[in-house]
C-alpha cells in the first residue's frame, strides 16, 4: 500500500507463504473489492461455466449450493440464471446482484457444494475458515493462484499484490493437498481451479472439463430451467406487499 512494512514467512514443510501480522487489513478493506480488480464480470462468467461443468458431471443430483465470499453477488445471480439454487455469504461486501439470497449466518445449513473464488488468498486464518466451509459442505470448489517455483520476488509476481494489501496467503499444490488430507477430502486441480471432494472423481475429466473452452461447450449440454423468472416474481411480490399493494 506504499506505506506499511510487511514481513512474509514461508512454511519449510509445504511452501505456504503468508504475511505475518497483517495489521493493515482494516485499512486495506476500506474498499471490499481491490482497487485493481478488473475481473469481476469476466470471473463470474468463466467461474459459472466451470462450476456448471463440475456440478453436471460429478454432482448433478445436488440441489443446494453456496458461494462463500460472494462479493457483489454477481456469480450467484449468474448461477441462478443457469438454474442452480445458489445462496451467497459474505461478511465484508454489500451484495448488489443477489441480495435476497444473501445469508447472514451459516448455522444449521448444509450445502452439497460450496464455491469460493479469489477468496483463499485473503484469509488470515485459512485453516479455520476452510474448516468452517467443510463443516457446512461436502464439496468445495475454489480458485487461487499457486506459488510459482522458484518463488519470485515481491515485485515479480502480480498475485502478491502489495499495492492493495489484501492478498496475504499464498499456496502451493502441496499446501492444498495437505488441507485436503487434514479434512478427509480428495483433491483435484487444473492449475488455478481446485476441488476438494468427499468422493473420488476422474481427475483427467475434471481438468479437461473445467478449461474455459471445454466448459463453454459443456454449458450447451445439460440445461436446467432458469430461476430468473421465479426469482423475479417472488421478489416483486415481496416488494409490492411491503409497499401496501395487492400482490
Amino acid at each position: 500500500m506504499g506505506k506499511h512494512i510487511a514481513s512474509y514467512k514461508k512454511c519449510e514443510s509445504c511452501g505456504f507463504i503468508f504475511a505475518d501480522d497483517p495489521y493493515w487489513l482494516t485499512e486495506a478493506y476500506n474498499s471490499a473489492i481491490t482497487c485493481t480488480d478488473m475481473g469481476t464480470v469476466s470471473r463470474a462468467e468463466s467461474c459459472s461455466l466451470a462450476t456448471k461443468a463440475v456440478i453436471d458431471l460429478f454432482y448433478h443430483s445436488s440441489t443446494a449450493f453456496l458461494d462463500y465470499g460472494a462479493g457483489y453477488g454477481m456469480f450467484v445471480r449468474r448461477m441462478r440464471d443457469l438454474g442452480y439454487n445458489f445462496s451467497a455469504y459474505d461478511t465484508h461486501c454489500r451484495n448488489m446482484f443477489s441480495e435476497e439470497f444473501a445469508l447472514d449466518s451459516l448455522e444449521g445449513k448444509h450445502f452439497a457444494l460450496t464455491t469460493a473464488f479469489e477468496v483463499l488468498e485473503h484469509l488470515e486464518n485459512p485453516m479455520r475458515v476452510i474448516g468452517t466451509i467443510f463443516s457446512h459442505s461436502d464439496h468445495f470448489l475454489a480458485t487461487t493462484e499457486m506459488v510459482p517455483e522458484p518463488v519470485p520476488r515481491l515485485e515479480d509476481w502480480w498475485y502478491f499484490a502489495p499495492e492493495h494489501g489484501q492478498h496475504i496467503s499464498f499456496y502451493t499444490r502441496k499446501t492444498l493437498n495437505l488441507i485436503a488430507e487434514k479434512n478427509q477430502r480428495y483433491f483435484y486441480s487444473n492449475g488455478n481451479l481446485h476441488l476438494f471432494s468427499v468422493k473420488p472423481i476422474n481427475d483427467f475429466i475434471f481438468r479437461k472439463a473445467t478449461r474455459t473452452r471445454n466448459a463453454q461447450w459443456l454449458g450447451l449440454w445439460r440445461r436446467r430451467k432458469s430461476l430468473l423468472e421465479e426469482d423475479f416474481h417472488k421478489r416483486r411480490k415481496e416488494v409490492l406487499t411491503r409497499l401496501g399493494y395487492r400482490a
